[in-house]
């Protein structure tokens, strides 16, 4: 029998109070191993045993064999019994509690296997007042930890793989590493969030499903403690590259453990808890399940489209980023064709076109796909780029490589030189070539339909003629393998 606030053993005290920390206490405060103590009459030292299940007397109060006094349980000086060590005579005891006692880490861990392996037995161990915010921080550490794990390996994997591709940008790979620790915790600490409010509600829906069922045998609190508890089984979706393949058999193992307690503390039929702890969570996901089908259903058309667009208006920035980053370091001169910038590392191949578009006629180029280039060794890379780049016949005005058509050439770009903010460096075209997304020399973006790509391409033509540049042709008629080409006048 150890103090609750300083562990000090209160053994053979006839006082009820601790000599170490003052707090007060009483035997049946304690559970104890049956047999294992030895109950003194406070008079005469008559020893009794307890024989129920806590180890207590039966009855709590009696008259002494020995002296005739009247006695109660509590009064008694308390010894282990001949054979019993102090440790030996503990009851089973919640290894979360004792945190202080035995150190952090092997009382989380001791309670998570004491979760999976005997959820009833940890219930019984668990005092019945008091608890509850140790239950919920147990249960956040565990969460905590399984999102942080199964969130920053994923997150961490992208921003290796980004590093690779930026690798002799500086500026680039700082980014992606920001930008990987800020997902990171974006998406380890919402979920916590909804989840600590998803408990209380999952609580408060089973204890009131028991209370409908039938009698329980205690309130609200210890069904929310029996659940917090019964969360320890969700550290298997925490295992490194095999987490998100246990998330299923983590909650269904967390569950079946909740449902072991609650049928232990309240003492109800195993169908009453299963069906109190099992049923919120299944109506919530039909739920959602049937809400995300009636949306997609409903809007499946506006969404893609929305999405294609999306993906069209980050292509065309992408390429005209690209292509000015490229004159900067070029003295403002423009590449040859798109594929220099693949080669350079400046782009992707996907960004040509939304995958999988591998054979696509618009991304294969004088025998060469484009969305294949970076499989090829340096060498062989290089080579393709150059095979690419001949096609290009003299006077090209644009070229095109998957949804883009690329329409910088004869400009001199920054820094050696000032074009008109309006002019297009590349257009993308949407998946349905329905809508279009051009990039300025200033990196605007001018989105406009198919119908009204004549009239936005005379204005361009203006702004072009204006700049010294000859005119573009109808876009929609540039094919990856013939360029346009500017117009020859007749001779007079």
């Amino acid at each position: 029998m150890f103090c609750k606030s300083c562990e000090y053993p209160l053994w053979n005290l006839g006082a009820r109070q601790c000599p170490e920390c003052g707090a007060g206490f009483k035997p049946s405060d304690f559970e104890f191993t049956p047999r294992s103590v030895r109950f003194c009459c406070p008079h005469c030292r008559q020893p009794y045993y307890g024989t129920d299940s806590k180890g207590h007397l039966q009855p709590f109060e009696f008259d002494c064999v020995s002296c005739s006094r009247h006695i109660s349980m509590d009064e008694m000086v308390l010894l282990p019994a001949e054979g019993w060590t102090e440790e030996q005579t503990r009851a089973a005891e919640v290894p979360w509690l004792r945190r202080k006692k035995i150190g952090f880490f092997p009382a989380w861990f001791g309670t998570i296997a004491m979760a999976m392996t005997a959820p009833s037995r940890l219930i019984r161990a668990l005092p019945v007042e008091g608890q509850s915010r140790r239950a919920l921080w147990f249960a956040l550490l565990t969460n905590f930890c399984f999102l942080f794990i199964g969130v920053a390996m994923s997150w961490v994997v992208l921003a290796v793989i980004g590093m690779i591709f930026a690798s002799g940008q500086p500026g680039h790979m700082t980014g992606i590493a920001g930008g990987a620790a800020f997902m990171t915790g974006f998406f380890t600490l919402i979920p916590l969030l909804c989840f600590t409010l998803a408990l209380f509600l999952w609580a408060l829906a089973a204890h009131l499903l028991l209370r409908i069922t039938g009698p329980t045998r205690y309130g609200a609190r210890r069904t929310f403690d029996a659940l917090c508890y019964a969360n320890g089984a969700n550290i298997l979706a925490a295992i490194p590259c095999c987490g998100p393949y246990m998330q299923a058999a983590a909650w269904i193992w967390s569950g079946v453990s909740a449902t072991l307690m609650l049928r232990e503390t309240h003492r109800v039929s195993a169908w009453r808890a299963g069906f109190a702890v099992f049923l919120p969570p299944v109506a919530v996901l039909a739920g959602s399940i049937a809400l995300v089908a009636w949306l997609l259903s409903s809007s499946a058309g506006p969404m893609h489209g929305s999405w294609t667009h999306l993906q069209t208006n980050l292509q065309a920035e992408r390429a005209g980023r690209a292509v000015l980053n490229w004159a900067r370091s070029h003295d403002g001169v423009p590449p040859l064709h798109a594929a220099e910038l693949v080669g350079a590392g400046q782009l992707m191949p996907s960004d040509f076109a939304m995958p999988p578009r591998s054979n696509d006629p618009e991304t294969t180029i004088n025998g060469v796909d484009v969305s294949l280039l970076y499989a090829l060794a340096p060498a062989d890379r290089s080579a393709a780029v150059d095979r690419i780049v001949s096609i290009l016949p003299e006077g090209v005005v644009a070229h095109r490589v998957g949804d883009l058509v690329f329409t910088w050439h004869g400009m001199t770009l920054p820094p050696a030189g000032t074009p008109d903010a309006r002019l297009w460096l590349a257009v993308g075209f949407s998946a349905g070539r329905t809508r279009l997304s051009a990039v300025c020399v200033d990196q605007s973006i001018q989105e406009f339909g198919i119908a009204d790509l004549a009239s936005r391409l005379n204005d361009q033509n203006q702004v072009r003629a204006a700049s010294g540049l000859p005119p573009l042709p109808d876009l929609s008629g540039i094919k990856a393998n013939t360029p346009a080409v500017r117009s020859v006048e007749p001779s007079p």
